[in-house]
């Protein structure tokens, strides 16, 4: 691994020895958002998952995916606090 990608990786609170100690690195692909109430369950779950991970020894890796939402609710709607009902 060159140096570069050891710091960013170590920004993320990983240690070296981790990165270089043949761990697993396992992605979380997690679609909780406050902008979807629905969804904000995941936000907690995620956080159990990557814990379990670590307490098996591997290294976890969270990233966003798409939020599901109710299709007549726009983003526009949500930052103006009037939600899916007129």
């Amino acid at each position: 691994m060159t140096a570069l990608y050891i710091e960013r990786y170590t920004n993320f609170g990983i240690t070296r020895q981790e990165l270089q100690g043949g761990n697993p690195v396992i992605g979380i692909a997690q679609t909780g958002s406050d902008l979807a109430p629905c969804n904000r369950h995941f936000l907690n779950l995620s956080t159990r998952i990557r814990d379990g991970i670590r307490d098996a020894g591997g290294i976890p890796l969270e990233f966003g995916g798409p939020v599901a939402m109710e299709p007549k609710v726009h983003f526009s709607q949500f930052c103006s606090g009037k939600g899916s009902r007129p």
